[in-house]
């Protein structure tokens, strides 16, 4: 659903991204803001924040020093009054540390693909 997926570009190499928990495999449909802060521990210095872990731990042939990520369930507050609902929360940013200079080269983040696919039945392949 494309209503699943809101991407925000807080600053010129800064990505957010969330993702309605309700649209996760890997959690239930009913998956409340009550059941991740039940399930899931909470993430110091991150509000609202459970679970944090790094999406990109486990990738390999990538540049540590380009892309740095974390991401979170946490209990999102949509506008216009709507309801609450759980969501992953990914926060990428690259060059966090200037070493390949892309803030002082004038590059910006367009768009951010993650992708994933099963490699066999018990791994999982993703792609930045």
């Amino acid at each position: 659903r494309a209503s699943c997926v809101h991407e925000s570009l807080r600053s010129q190499l800064r990505l957010e991204v969330s993702v309605d928990a309700r649209c996760l495999p890997g959690l239930p449909a009913n998956v409340t803001c009550a059941s991740i802060a039940e399930s899931y521990p909470a993430v110091e210095g991150w509000p609202h924040g459970y679970g944090a872990f790094d999406p990109l731990s486990r990738c390999t042939g990538f540049d540590p020093e380009l892309v740095e990520a974390i991401c979170t369930l946490r209990c999102a507050v949509p506008g216009g009054g709507a309801p609450r609902h759980p969501e992953l929360f990914c926060a990428y940013e690259l060059d966090k540390h200037g070493r390949h200079r892309l803030r002082e080269r004038g590059i910006h983040v367009d768009f951010c693909d993650l992708s994933a696919g099963c490699a066999s039945p018990t791994a999982e392949e993703s792609m930045l």
